[in-house]
């Protein structure tokens, strides 16, 4: 667009210093005015116009909302006593989400499934879970996310695709994300240096404390 608004200020131009050659003095200076006034005329509402709808800050804005928007398939475990809030399920889901861009960015619809389930445990459990001792996790979002094999997706040197990943959200004492292995927590943004090679790895995060807000009894 700005070059063909370019090469018509050109031409106006070159007929101009034609005119101004010439003899026609009168002429020359109204076509002049009358080209500077039709530049300005067309050009101004022509840039103003792209400027807001093309900006680099509305295409990134775009591109990264349609990248994070993953299609995620909700469930309620039998284990839920209780109404779940929706309101706070999508918070937690789009809160994860954000943490994927960086992945997502590079590979686009490489995500074959994303499955979240809601579950409870009872805090007299007998043999209760470690993630109930040790964070006090009563209600949790277990999430599975599948890449799909066809994708060369790689992050970190950790090859993702056809990598089934496992995610836990809680509450409790200690608010955040478990991830099951290496290529689960890259894909949420953890750093290489961060992730110990064979283990689960906890990532705190305090927004997550609404976990506990999520089914109402």
């Amino acid at each position: 667009m700005y070059y063909i608004l370019g090469f018509i200020a050109f031409l106006l131009l070159v007929v101009g210093i034609f005119l101004l050659v010439s003899k026609n003095r009168k002429f020359t200076i109204g076509f002049i005015c009358v080209s500077l006034a039709v530049c300005a005329f067309v050009a101004i509402p022509i840039i103003a116009v792209h400027s807001f709808f093309f900006s680099p800050a509305k295409t990134e804005t775009k591109q990264e909302n349609n990248i994070v928007d993953i299609d995620w398939n909700a469930t309620i475990s039998n284990s839920v006593h209780g109404d779940v809030d929706a309101q706070v399920l999508e918070q937690i889901l789009k809160s994860f989400s954000r943490r994927c861009i960086p992945v997502l960015q590079k590979y686009p619809d490489c995500v074959e499934y994303a499955k979240a389930e809601i579950v409870q445990y009872n805090a007299n459990d007998r043999y209760p879970m470690y993630r109930q001792e040790d964070y006090g996790w009563l209600t949790e979002i277990e999430i599975k996310i599948k890449i799909k094999e066809n994708t060369s997706a790689i992050e970190n040197d950790y090859l993702l695709s056809g990598q089934t990943m496992t995610f836990v959200i809680g509450a409790g004492n200690a608010p955040g994300i478990e991830a099951d292995k290496g290529e689960s927590a890259t894909f949420i943004g953890v750093s290489k240096s961060e992730i110990p090679r064979g283990q689960k790895i906890f990532i705190p995060v305090e927004d997550y404390k609404i976990v506990d807000q999520l089914v109402k009894e």
